[in-house]
């Protein structure tokens, strides 16, 4: 696998002073992953945090910070994770129906 372009701002340093895309960063381990997955390069590979909440609710600017926040303020609950999608290899087949349908049990209707 090639390396990908990486953008300047993922050189920077993170709170804990770590880099994202150096030995053992974060995208290190996801390219591990893809790699062991046997994806190809070429794939058309995407890269989300789930588990995240974005307000909805207009509260004004009076309002209580602890509970609520402005709207269009996203969170990251304590378990977020990470989803990595192979949109290549993604079925977008439909589900067909049986052909002959033959129940092992019998169903009695009223």
């Amino acid at each position: 696998m090639t390396t990908p372009y990486v953008p300047r701002h993922d050189w920077t340093k993170n709170e804990d002073g770590f880099f994202a895309w150096e030995d053992g960063g974060i995208m290190d381990n996801i390219q591990d992953c893809i790699e062991s997955l046997g994806w190809n390069p070429e794939d058309e590979i995407d890269v989300e945090i789930g588990g995240t909440q974005v307000s909805g609710i207009d509260v004004g600017e009076v309002y209580n910070k602890k509970w609520q926040s402005p709207i269009g303020t996203r969170k990251y609950n304590k378990d977020a994770f990470i989803i990595i999608k192979n949109q290549s290899r993604r079925d977008l087949t439909k589900s067909q129906p049986l052909e002959e349908f033959k129940p092992q049990h019998k169903h009695d209707s009223d």
